[in-house]
């Protein structure tokens, strides 16, 4: 764990050191006003450049070079407060980024001028930095959504993880009940969409399509509601790939996509890491954590030509990836985007919820699209248009499951 840590904290922060050098070779250069500009564009340039830096790290069967890792940028600490979480409006993440890095830099300028005529960009800048903040102060309203409500969602949350789920000799079975009940209840519900938690199953995502559908049509008596679900496949030479199942009950058809961005934590092993070991002397070790990471991203990557009704598909760890919404929005015209999620891995990890999010609150208020989680070990909720987090109505709750609903 302690290898891991510092070899990211190395590959994430090698790009502060570009930074640093550009913002120094401009002093002979600019002026002072203007260098105050610069650092915020180098800054939002090094956070891109640090993930550009951690995709090498964790290249592997699993992993491209991409820009992809945005965890630890300052732009999601403004996500907590809402009138400032809707600059991200105009930018995203990078916008939030660029308004930290510009204020903390005026407010840094302003304790060192000698006179307020000096400096009357920094000034303009503080008084409406300290507008913004005093939303909170006053109690200003905050923006909300106006639209009127079109749409209802089943929000669909497990709880199979935890030492007692795994000692259970009958796992598998038990799971599958569990499943079916919740998936029973949610569709008594009456709503328009149901989304599932990640690895829920309600199917069997290894059918083909059309086979898949008929067996979800018959078991559950051919119900009109569209349905959102991921479970893992098996692909080639003993790969695995995670897939959202999507059953349309209106047009009585269904679809699938596949996870493109998987976790180098735990769903692959990194070439880096594997390199290591070997060198190391340990390589069996290497080759014992490979066979329990066997996922690579499947071959059905595009939503592109799925119809208006279905929503897009954003996979569990994805929504790390600043420009996941805005591509699959630039693709097609979308209902809202749905986030089937699983935190079985951890324990209660309340540092990282915040910043999942955080980077849900900004994906919508970027993107103008309500997003509805659903999760494994965790709750789901909706973040609509404006970024505000919605946990639902609860609808009822069996032993592990819980369905609440949501509008928007």
């Amino acid at each position: 764990m302690g290898f891991y840590w510092f070899t990211i904290a190395i590959f994430l922060g090698v790009a502060g050191i570009a930074c640093a050098a550009l913002l120094w070779l401009s002093k002979s250069y600019l002026h002072k006003n203007l260098r105050i500009l610069l650092f915020p564009l180098l800054w939002v340039g090094a956070e891109i450049l640090g993930a550009l830096s951690l995709s090498f790290f964790t290249l592997g069967a699993g992993g491209t070079i991409n820009t992809v890792f945005s965890f630890g940028s300052v732009g999601y600490l403004l996500a907590e407060h809402h009138w400032l979480l809707q600059l991200a409006a105009f930018g995203g993440v990078y916008a939030l980024s660029f308004t930290f890095v510009l204020a903390s830099t005026m407010l840094w300028s302003w304790l060192n001028v000698q006179s307020f005529k000096q400096s009357p960009l920094i000034i303009t800048g503080l008084v409406l930095l300290c507008l913004m903040l005093s939303g909170t102060v006053l109690q200003w309203p905050s923006p909300t959504d106006t639209v009127l409500v079109k749409t209802t969602v089943a929000i669909v949350d497990t709880e199979l993880g935890g030492k007692d789920y795994f000692d259970k000799g009958d796992r598998e079975e038990y799971r599958a009940k569990q499943i079916e009940e919740a998936f029973t209840f949610a569709l008594q519900a009456g709503t328009d969409y149901i989304v599932m938690s990640e690895d829920s199953r309600v199917g069997d995502p290894s059918l083909a399509l059309d086979k898949a559908y008929a067996n979800f049509q018959s078991k559950y008596s051919d119900p009109e509601v569209i349905t959102v679900e991921a479970g893992s496949v098996p692909l080639l030479y003993g790969d695995m790939a995670l897939r959202a199942s999507i059953y349309d009950g209106i047009e009585k058809t269904s679809y699938a996509v596949d996870k493109q961005y998987l976790v180098p934590q735990g769903e692959f092993m990194p070439y880096f890491y594997i390199a290591t070991l070997d060198l190391l002397g340990v390589d069996q070790a290497a080759k014992i954590i490979k066979e329990k990471l066997p996922f690579k991203p499947g071959p059905l990557y595009s939503q592109a030509k799925l119809p208006k009704n279905i929503p897009g598909v954003l996979f569990c760890f994805a929504s790390a990836d600043p420009l996941a919404v805005k591509k699959l929005a630039s693709e097609r015209e979308l209902p809202f985007i749905a986030h089937p999620i699983s935190h079985a891995w951890f324990n209660n990890p309340t540092v990282m919820w915040h910043q999942f999010d955080a980077m849900l609150k900004i994906h919508a208020v970027w993107n103008q699209l309500p997003i509805v989680s659903a999760g494994n070990m965790v709750h789901g909720a909706l973040f609509t248009r404006s970024g505000e987090k919605v946990s639902g109505d609860l609808a009822g709750e069996g032993e592990r499951w819980r369905v609440s609903t949501v509008s928007f």
